[in-house]
C-alpha cells in the first residue's frame, strides 16, 4: 500500500509528515549563508530556513543559531577551536538516494563554507570536510609575536589535585593545544603525553608541584608555564604568588575560530583558577629555537613576585575581589561574573593598550618599576637576587603603599 505524503506548511518551513526523518547537524565558526550552497537556485528562501522540496521528500536547512560555549559537545571542540554557530538540515519524506546525496554533500558544502563539522544525529558520527583544518599556518622562520596570557594566584583551586584535574579537562575542551606533547624536569624532558597519558602527567605534577616543570605543547601554542612556590606569601626576598602563564603564536588570531577560542580559554581559565590578578599582552621578538623558543619581550611583573598591579596593562585584565573594592573605576567598566571582573579590547590583534581605555590602576597599587619590574633584565633579576642573598647591596624591596597582602616580606 502506497503511503500518502502530507505536505503541511507551519510557519516559515515546509514540513513533511508520515515517512522518515534524517538529521544532521552543522557546527561552525561562522553562520550559514545563502552562497555556501553549490546551488542556491534550488533552494527556496524562508524568514528562518531554507527548503528544497521534491515531490515525496524535502530537505529543510535552518538558519544558524548562536551555541553558549558550554553547550557545544566536547568531541566538537576538541576538533575546531572557536565554534559559534549551529544549523540544522532535516530530510523528511520518502527519501530516494538523490535525497541521502544531497543532504550529505549540502551539510559538507555549508561546514566547508562556514568552517564547521558535520555531526549525524542518527549514529553520532563527526566528519570534517575536506579543506577545513584545525590549525594551517606553517611554522614561522622570522621572528614572530605572542599572545601571552599570565595569572598571579592566591589559594586557587589549582593548587588542588582536583582543580589541576579540573584544568587539565578545560584544556582538553577548549585547547589541546596546551597540553604536554612532552613533560620533566629537565631539558629535553623525557615523558611523552601520547605515551604516559594523563594520570601519570597529574601524578608527575602532584610529585613535582613546587618544582618547575619543562613544558613543551603544540603550536600554535609556544610555551606554558607553572609555577607553584611554597611557602606563598611573604619571603625573605619578596612575595610570592602562584603563577601561570600560556604564550600563543600571534598569527593564529587570523586563522578561523583561534581568535574566539583564545579569549574562551582566558575567561573559562580565569574562573578557574581564581586569579588576584591576570593579564593578557602581546610580546615581539620570538624566535624558534628546535621545540623551543628564545628571545622576546618580558613581563612587568617577574615570575612568581607579585610586586603591584603593573603600570601598562596589555589588552586584557582580570582581577579578583582584592583589587576590585581598590580599584572601582575598573569594575565600573568592567564585564564582572563569578566574582572577578574583566576588562578587554574586543579585538587582540592591536597594539593599543588598556591604560587608554580605562585608565591606570590607583597609585598607590601600582608596581614600583624598579622593583622587579621593566628595568631589569633576567640576568640583572639573577645578579640581583645573588648580590641580595650574599649581603652585598642594599634591599631594593619597595612596595605600593595600599599594599593589601599584609606584610610582603619576612626578615
Amino acid at each position: 500500500m502506497q503511503q500518502t505524503l502530507v505536505v503541511a506548511r507551519d510557519g516559515d518551513t515546509a514540513k513533511i509528515a508520515g515517512v522518515m526523518s534524517y538529521d544532521l547537524q552543522v557546527w561552525s565558526i561562522r553562520p550559514l549563508q545563502q552562497n555556501a550552497f553549490r546551488h542556491p537556485e534550488m533552494w527556496q528562501k524562508h524568514p528562518a530556513s531554507w527548503a528544497l522540496e521534491r515531490k515525496n521528500w524535502q530537505i529543510v536547512v535552518s538558519s544558524s543559531d548562536r551555541v553558549e560555549a558550554e553547550d557545544i559537545p566536547d568531541e566538537i571542540n576538541r576538533l575546531l577551536p572557536g565554534i559559534e554557530w549551529q544549523t540544522n538540515l532535516n530530510l523528511e519524506g520518502e527519501a530516494t538516494k538523490e535525497a541521502f546525496r544531497l543532504v550529505q554533500s549540502s551539510a559538507s558544502d555549508i561546514a566547508r563554507f562556514s568552517h564547521g563539522i558535520v555531526l549525524d544525529q542518527q549514529d553520532g558520527s563527526i566528519r570534517l570536510p575536506s579543506g577545513v583544518k584545525r590549525f594551517l599556518s606553517p611554522r614561522s622562520r622570522e621572528p614572530f609575536d605572542v599572545i601571552a596570557m599570565s595569572w598571579w594566584l592566591l589559594d586557587s583551586p589549582i593548587e588542588s589535585r582536583q582543580g589541576r584535574e579540573q584544568f587539565i579537562g578545560l584544556l582538553e575542551r577548549l585547547m589541546p593545544e596546551v597540553l604536554p606533547k612532552r613533560y620533566g624536569l629537565y631539558e629535553p624532558p623525557k615523558n611523552v603525553y601520547a605515551e604516559t597519558g594523563k594520570d601519570h602527567f597529574l601524578r608527575f605534577w602532584d610529585e613535582n608541584l613546587h618544582d618547575t616543570i619543562v613544558w613543551y605543547p603544540h603550536r600554535p601554542v609556544v610555551s606554558v608555564y607553572a609555577g607553584f612556590p611554597s611557602p606563598l606569601g611573604a619571603h625573605t626576598l619578596g612575595f610570592r604568588t602562584n603563577r601561570l602563564s600560556i604564550e600563543i603564536e600571534k598569527d593564529a588570531l587570523s586563522q578561523p575560530g583561534w581568535s574566539i577560542a583564545m579569549q574562551r580559554l582566558w575567561k573559562e581559565t580565569s574562573r578557574l583558577i581564581r586569579p588576584i590578578y591576570g593579564d593578557v599582552r602581546v610580546f615581539s621578538n620570538y624566535e624558534w629555537m628546535g621545540a623551543t623558543v628564545s628571545g622576546g619581550q618580558e613581563h612587568p611583573v617577574k615570575s612568581w613576585w607579585w610586586t603591584g598591579i603593573p603600570e601598562s596593562l596589555g589588552i586584557a585584565v582580570v582581577i579578583g575581589e582584592t583589587y576590585q573594592k581598590l580599584w572601582p573605576n575598573f569594575v565600573a567598566a568592567a564585564n564582572v561574573s563569578d566574582e572577578l571582573a574583566f576588562v578587554s579590547m574586543d579585538d587582540w590583534n592591536t597594539k593599543d593598550d588598556l591604560v587608554d581605555k580605562i585608565g591606570t590602576a590607583p597609585l598607590e597599587q601600582v608596581q614600583f618599576a624598579q622593583r622587579f619590574g621593566s628595568v631589569m633584565t633576567t640576568q640583572e633579576f639573577r645578579e640581583y637576587m645573588a648580590e641580595k642573598k650574599a649581603g652585598k647591596i642594599p634591599d631594593r624591596r619597595v612596595y605600593p603603599t595600599g599594599w593589601p597582602f599584609g606584610v610582603p616580606f619576612t626578615t
